[in-house]
């Protein structure tokens, strides 16, 4: 799954966390108060991660954003399969789309906070080994495979389908953005509930309403 998160933050053995995301877990010695970091500016890239995982049809993650400017999908949802003690076992074709969708959506977040540009390895550092690491796992017929190209190591064929899928997004990015403004994380109960009352609002704005 992805997980966009940096290694946390340990605190020195004199302090404490000042921040600990209740859904992940993740800490750091940063508060909102000192955060030098826009808030809008933390919660544009994961609202942009969910709008593509929903787009995608893939499954819904929790994703967290720390004052520290690091960013959690899916960290939370890891923990909790992990504690289970029954797994189902997932089809080839199941595993395939799962990476697909978990690189499409690890760059949503760089490429929209980047103002819709492509993003290079010099800009986000962390993110590239993780996506080259996907795509070596990918069939040679997958959709994202044929895409790669030795010329272009910034994967900037596939990067264009994500740009798409971000000129396509409907009107729940706003619902989104305040949201993870005001808590901070979204679990995916907290987003399937945006999306109805995003629902129930066209619904209600339709013609004769």
């Amino acid at each position: 799954m992805t997980d966009a998160h940096m290694s946390p933050h340990v605190p020195e053995e004199d302090s404490f966390p000042a921040f600990s995301c209740p859904a992940c877990g993740y800490f750091c010695t940063t508060t909102w108060e000192t955060s030098p970091l826009s808030p809008y500016g933390l919660v544009v890239g994961a609202a942009a991660m969910i709008e593509v995982a929903i787009m995608r049809g893939a499954p819904l993650q929790t994703v967290c954003v720390p004052p520290d400017g690091t960013r959690g999908y899916g960290r939370a949802d890891v923990a909790n399969i992990e504690s289970r003690s029954e797994r189902r076992e997932i089809t080839p074709a199941e595993a395939q789309k799962m990476i697909e969708d978990n690189i499409l959506i690890a760059l949503a977040g760089p490429i929209i906070e980047n103002l819709y540009a492509y993003v290079s390895f010099a800009d986000c550092p962390e993110l590239f080994p993780g996506l080259y690491d996907r795509l070596g796992a990918l069939p040679e017929t997958s959709p994202l495979a044929l895409l790669v190209d030795e010329d272009d190591p910034a994967l900037t064929r596939i990067q264009d389908l994500v740009i798409d899928l971000l000129n396509s997004r409907g009107d729940l990015e706003e619902a989104l953005q305040e949201a993870l403004k005001e808590r901070h994380f979204l679990t995916p109960a907290d987003i399937r509930a945006l999306m109805e009352a995003q629902e129930r609002g066209d619904e209600g704005s339709g013609p004769g309403n």
